[in-house]
């Protein structure tokens, strides 16, 4: 093709004022819904997910208004002076095309202040980043054919910028899971939501995830060639369309579909090799049934989201281990009988607002032996693929396990009665074996037992047991009436597997603290109860996933020693500026006061404390099993007051006993982006403000708690001081947003208008 049609487009691009305008106005269009609609800054994502939501709206939006002028080159005698020239019909479209192509490829890079700005707010994962921008231009391609399509024919500008928008646009909804499902209620039309990923916004999510997809390029470049087919004359465009079919039919291969490039910084679309190598080993295939609703449009778009990331992983999974992984779904919108199946299998029934139900759930069948997951929860995308493996372990075994529980079980056994057998002994028991089967052995409190039962413990892990142990800071200090030379703690057998329990100490954390109430003055932050979230959580342990609040109540520190043999992980981990507090000034100290005494009473200096942690190894030496052994630093968070405040502990001990309730396939499975990227810059303003606040809380109580005018009026002064602090907090994070607001939507306008004048001068020089 001669560069003079390229050319000719360029200048005709270069001179026309409207082209800087619609460029323009598409950065600040986005920018402004990213910030305000989107509300960017308070959504804390380090991520551009909300930008990449936006763009193709208003990439539509743009395209139309580029291509408009289209419609009026017949009236203006453009058509007529390129005839004259040795060009085909579709040389001309395609030089067009290509111009345009690539100038809302340039009209994307504009958008690197956008990145610039989220690196400095955070450290966001590059890969979605780039493939996100390399989405929206190969997402450019049919919108800006269909655009030239629909112009070509246009009997005005206005027409063919309103046509235009309808098709675009029209493209763009057919992909939305909510116009898919409301389509799918038309009769004839059932097949919508089954077909959902081959339209342009289901080849376009992938991208934006952190994939490079080989179907979906290829379905976004076959649109674009039949829609350029159509926009000349039959002969030529005969070839073209075969071009265009040809790839949509590679697009549509399913082992196309899984060719593809995952370059997110955890791999988060990728099923791990032991996953892999486990379903490929088994005698027997697994069959699982999707039993979904298709057709319900009223279904939270959320749920769409994890069922469809859920149906990918077991695509993928049939894809990579064949023959052993079998795939059936059940649209349960689809019959009566349809729904009874899927109630039958153990499919819970989700009740919505509007009055209508939907399900949600996967079933998981092996030789007979099945298993279900009631509902697909959208909270647990992160480990969607440790679920899946744990509902594999489950058919297999056939049965619930079974937990023996050494201790008081405080009422907590009840709610897990539905997942498994909860069997409870005696810690005074002189005996020397367990029930049998026990899959996982608990001790629930760090009481004192005879030798043997503790032989019994080391016996149980050396031959490849699972033990979740809680351990009492008091324990040692005030031992049992019951202890004697014959008797001894649980938490005795810990140093020997590289974890040592402090005694007589509790860890006081205030950037963990809890808020708990205190008569007479309101809420107040008490650091011996502490809140961890998911900053404090191992994320790299998936039953750990989803979970963002887990109160421990006066927990003990465990030291953990380097150079063993065993692999010890940290669970759960303080922030640096925990203490430990001897039990005794901790009994003295009142809670109003805590976070004021903290320092004067504290052993030690500040530093982050492990008060949870997993030890897995060869317990009875070389050659022996794999064990497993989980300990918590603390007897109370499975108290019924503890469970009131942070539901989400009993989870915890729900996700913990799956992990090792006979289930160690499961333990080389990771949770995958569990800990969500935030803007830390922002964070660390807050932390920092949030730390001045409360430190003049603590001012405020103490000089409460002295008597006297002068102190009740500086008392006064303090509190005055704390609404200002907290006036501060948002206008500096008001400023920081308006500033970096007003940076993207005038860096990359003003300095296309700088070269837009460079190149006029320029012109104007050469034409004197």
């Amino acid at each position: 093709m001669s560069s003079a049609l390229i050319r000719y487009h360029i200048a005709h691009l270069r001179q026309s004022p409207a082209t800087g305008v619609f460029l323009a106005a598409g950065w600040v269009a986005t920018i402004l819904l990213t910030f305000v609609h989107g509300q960017f800054m308070a959504a804390n994502r380090a991520d551009l997910s909300l930008f990449f939501s936006y763009l193709p709206w208003v990439m539509a939006l743009l395209v139309a208004t580029l291509t408009m002028s289209v419609a009026t080159e017949g009236a203006r005698g453009v058509t007529e002076r390129l005839a004259t020239l040795p060009f085909s019909p579709f040389q001309q479209l395609s030089a067009r095309f290509q111009v345009y192509w690539l100038l809302l490829g340039l009209w994307l890079l504009g958008f690197a202040p956008l990145v610039a700005t989220l690196y400095y707010l955070g450290e966001p994962d590059f890969g979605p980043i780039v493939t996100g921008f390399l989405g929206s231009w190969l997402l450019a391609a049919p919108l800006l054919a269909v655009s030239l399509l629909v112009c070509r024919y246009a009997a005005s500008a206005v027409g063919g910028l309103l046509e235009s928008l309808a098709a675009n646009f029209g493209l763009l909804l057919v992909g939305m899971p909510w116009v898919a499902s409301w389509l799918a209620q038309v009769p004839g039309f059932g097949w919508m939501p089954a077909t959902a990923h081959a339209t342009l916004m289901g080849a376009y999510v992938p991208f934006t995830q952190g994939l490079v997809n080989l179907s979906a390029m290829l379905l976004l470049l076959a649109v674009a060639l039949l829609a350029l087919s159509a926009a000349v004359n039959r002969r030529t465009g005969i070839p073209i369309a075969c071009g265009g079919m040809l790839l949509l039919l590679i697009a549509m291969v399913p082992s196309v579909g899984w060719m593809q490039l995952d370059i997110t910084a955890d791999s988060l679309h990728t099923p791990s090799e032991h996953t892999v190598r486990t379903l490929r080993n088994q005698g027997v295939p697994v069959t699982f049934t999707l039993h979904v609703s298709q057709n319900n449009p009223d279904v939270p778009a959320q749920v769409h989201t994890a069922v469809h990331n859920l149906t990918n992983l077991l695509l993928n999974l049939r894809a990579q281990a064949p023959k052993q992984v079998l795939l059936r779904q059940n649209n349960t919108d689809a019959s009566t009988d349809a729904a009874i199946r899927a109630l039958q299998a153990g499919v819970t029934e989700q009740n919505l607002l509007t009055g209508t139900v939907y399900f949600a759930g996967l079933e998981a069948d092996i030789g007979g032996n099945k298993a279900v997951m009631p509902v697909i929860d959208p909270a647990r995308q992160a480990v969607q693929e440790y679920d899946l493996m744990r509902l594999v372990a489950q058919a297999k075994a056939n049965r619930k396990p079974f937990v023996t529980v050494i201790g008081n079980a405080s009422g907590w056994e009840n709610a897990l009665a539905d997942s498994f057998h909860i069997t409870p002994l005696d810690p005074a028991l002189t005996g020397t074996t367990l029930p049998s089967p026990t899959d996982v052995l608990m001790l629930a409190q760090d009481a004192p037992m005879p030798q043997p039962m503790l032989q019994t413990i080391q016996d149980y892990l050396a031959k490849g047991g699972s033990v979740l142990m809680m351990t009492d800071a008091y324990a040692r200090t005030y031992p049992q009436p019951a202890a004697g030379p014959d008797m001894n703690l649980p938490s005795s057998l810990l140093p020997q597997w590289g974890i040592t329990p402090t005694s007589n100490s509790v860890v006081a954390d205030p950037a963990l603290a809890t808020l708990v109430q205190q008569s007479g003055q309101g809420n107040m932050p008490y650091p011996f109860w502490l809140t961890f979230g998911v900053r404090n959580m191992n994320d790299s342990l998936s039953y750990l996933l989803g979970l963002n609040k887990i109160l421990l109540m006066e927990a003990g520190s465990l030291q953990l020693a380097d150079g063993m043999t065993y692999d010890i992980l940290p669970i759960l981990t303080t922030s640096p500026k925990a203490h430990l507090v001897e039990h005794g000034a901790f009994m003295q100290t009142e809670p109003a006061l805590a976070n004021t005494l903290l320092n004067d009473n504290a052993s030690g200096p500040a530093e982050a404390r492990t008060v949870a942690a997993m030890v897995s190894g060869h317990f009875g030496g070389e050659g022996s099993a794999t064990g497993n052994l989980i300990v918590v630093a603390d007897t109370d968070w499975l108290s019924a007051s503890a469970i009131a405040q942070a539901p989400q502990n009993l989870e915890l001990l729900t996700n913990m006993l799956h992990a090792l309730s006979g289930q160690h396939s499961l333990a080389h499975l990771r949770a995958k982006g569990a800990q969500p990227r935030t803007l830390t810059h922002i964070e660390a303003m807050s932390a920092a403000l949030s730390a001045q606040s409360a430190q003049t809380e603590a001012d405020i109580a103490k000089k409460l708690s002295e008597v006297g005018p002068e102190a009740a009026e500086e008392a006064f002064t303090l509190r005055q001081q704390l609404r200002d602090i907290r006036a501060q907090t948002r206008t500096r994070l008001a400023m920081l947003e308006n500033a970096l607001l007003a940076i993207n939507l005038v860096v990359v306008p003003v300095l296309m208008g700088v070269v837009l004048l460079a190149l006029r001068f320029r012109r104007k020089r050469n034409e004197q």
